[in-house]
């Protein structure tokens, strides 16, 4: 329960940052590159101080480089399609489709020996419908939908991989601190030679600091939310309180129509949720 909660606050914090980034972006007072540096810097400076202090908290299985190196891969991809997705989608189609995820990776986890109950089965069902009714209705926005729908297959297998890294006794810190550096200097270097823009300046200015914190509060909540249950419940709390809180802020932010009917689609999800969180 600890962890649905805690990942269901880290969403609303997350669409916080993301809709300050994406109206930046669209007013072109920075790149996606600028906005993902930003979003991830606080994490990475969280971490860093968690490895320093609390030297238990860092453990690195080097057996398992492999996997690590693969992962690190794949969440390149992902931050970069991610960005693309935030900027190029409406926030409402980009929550819905996000939702992807849950039944990919409860059937990775399924493959891989979990046994879901009859509740979490139904739950995944009526996500399921959900994600159908998006693509059938108009009501939903077509810009973007493709790139979205990427981001929803590659996190699947990154979160498999992340959450496998977990149990082969590599640390949330050691993870989480090696991985975003990666990505932070990926992000640094775009920014620099393909832009001509310094993301470090966004620390001066009190809006982008806004974005950095609570990209920062939705990363830590995002990050240890996964110690607490199965990866695919996880998500799905995630996904499900995204949409709620996506569709909220399209609304009232962004001035997306047919609010109406989303919020009634993002109830059925949350009703799916419930089911979820019945063992």
């Amino acid at each position: 329960m600890f962890g649905i909660f805690l990942t269901a606050f880290g969403a609303l914090a997350e669409e916080v940052s993301n809709s300050i980034g994406k109206r930046d972006v669209m007013d072109k007072t920075q790149s996606i590159f600028t906005m993902g540096f930003l979003q991830l810097s606080g994490g990475w400076l969280i971490f860093l101080g968690l490895a320093l202090f609390q030297k238990d908290s860092w453990m690195l299985s080097w057996q398992t480089f492999p996997f690590l190196l693969l992962r690190i891969i794949l969440e390149i991809v992902q931050i970069h399609i991610t960005l693309l997705a935030i900027v190029k989608a409406e926030r409402s189609t980009f929550g819905f489709i996000r939702t992807l995820t849950i039944p990919l990776l409860l059937l990775i986890e399924i493959l891989l020996g979990y046994r879901p109950g009859i509740f979490q089965i139904l739950g995944m069902g009526i996500i399921v419908f959900v994600f159908s009714i998006i693509f059938l209705k108009h009501d939903f926005s077509a810009k973007g939908q493709k790139i979205v729908l990427c981001t929803a297959i590659n996190a699947a297998f990154s979160l498999t991989l992340y959450k496998y890294l977990l149990t082969q006794n590599n640390s949330v810190v050691a993870q989480q601190f090696i991985v975003v550096t990666v990505i932070l200097v990926y992000l640094l270097l775009r920014a620099w030679y393909e832009k001509k823009e310094s993301p470090l300046r966004g620390f001066t200015k009190p809006k982008l600091l806004v974005q950095t914190g609570t990209q920062t509060i939705a990363f830590i909540a995002d990050s240890f939310a996964y110690s607490f249950a199965p990866a695919s419940i996880i998500l799905a709390a995630k996904r499900s309180s995204a949409v709620l809180w996506a569709v909220l802020s399209g609304k009232n932010y962004f001035k997306e129509t047919h609010s109406t009917i989303k919020i009634g689609i993002a109830m059925v999800l949350i009703i799916g949720i419930i089911f979820l969180m019945i063992q």
